[in-house]
């Protein structure tokens, strides 16, 4: 067998493995996708027939319209609309937050160097190798202990820490585009340090921080382990509502559901890429 034969082979090998394993991760959602068009009042795989009644039904918990013809009247379903409206608040204070914590972390990391520096790195790490599990029902011993009640800023507080270290990540790799000598020619012409950022450095890494926000917005609005632990009645997150509504009456309207968040993630992760590639960082 020639070398050119045998590459080939590597290439027709591995890309049949990778298929394989694209398509076992895929399978989950494709399911769900499909059976989201059911005509059928159950969850059959195949679906008896096609339809679009379900999508109807979203639409009409978009506009907040009640629900009673659905099978075994959809119960929750007048929560659907303040659930969303509350992950919606999470998630934007969640991003705001993250990133005016994100900017001057991402800044000291890049332009300074100090003792500790590498184990700083590394405990900004921690929450993207941390079991979430572990970190939400720390949390909550945490808030238990301090007394701290509210559901609202108790999920806020540990979606920034989940959040916090992949937009640091990005904001470093935008920082690192920009030389240094910029600042220093504008201090040389009598700028001081926070108008030398603001008009120096923040222009070239807007879009690598507008990519960080909408990740860190993605990832809080996404967001169940932790909040499993420290939600409240009070403060109900929408992956906690689909969480209830699957387990107490898995009805197809939720598949409709998913399949629509699914696709506006979809969306807004290309979105974050489209941004995030004008700087050159990756997210």
């Amino acid at each position: 067998m020639t070398v050119r034969a045998r590459k080939r082979r590597e290439i027709a090998i591995l890309a049949t493995l990778s298929s394989l394993i694209f398509i076992f991760i895929l399978m989950p959602i494709a399911i769900l996708f499909v059976i989201s068009f059911t005509s059928g009042d159950t969850m059959a795989f195949p679906p008896p027939g096609w339809s679009l009644r379900w999508y109807h039904m979203t639409f009409d918990m978009f506009m907040g319209r009640q629900q009673t013809g659905m099978v075994g009247n959809f119960s929750g379903s007048d929560r659907f609309l303040e659930s969303l409206t509350t992950s919606i608040r999470i998630a934007f204070t969640t991003m705001v937050l993250t990133i005016l914590i994100a900017i001057p972390a991402a800044y000291a990391l890049v332009r300074y160097e100090f003792r500790g520096k590498g184990v700083v790195e590394q405990v900004i790490s921690f929450p993207t190798v941390y079991p979430l599990v572990v970190l939400g029902i720390s949390f909550l011993i945490l808030s238990s202990l301090a007394g701290f009640t509210g559901g609202f800023w108790r999920i806020v507080f540990a979606h920034i820490v989940i959040t916090v270290s992949f937009v640091v990540r990005n904001c470093v790799a935008s920082l690192r585009g920009v030389s240094r000598s910029f600042e220093e020619g504008a201090a040389t012409l009598g700028a001081g340090p926070v108008r030398a950022f603001v008009e120096i450095v923040l222009p070239p890494i807007r879009s690598g921080l507008a990519a960080g926000m909408l990740l860190a917005f993605i990832l809080s609005f996404n967001e169940f382990t932790a909040s499993f632990f420290l939600y409240s009645s009070s403060t109900l997150p929408f992956s906690m509502w689909m969480y209830t509504q699957a387990s107490n009456d898995l009805n197809p309207v939720i598949f409709a559901l998913s399949t629509v968040f699914i696709v506006l993630n979809i969306l807004l992760i290309l979105l974050v890429e489209r941004i995030s590639g004008r700087d050159g960082p990756s997210v």
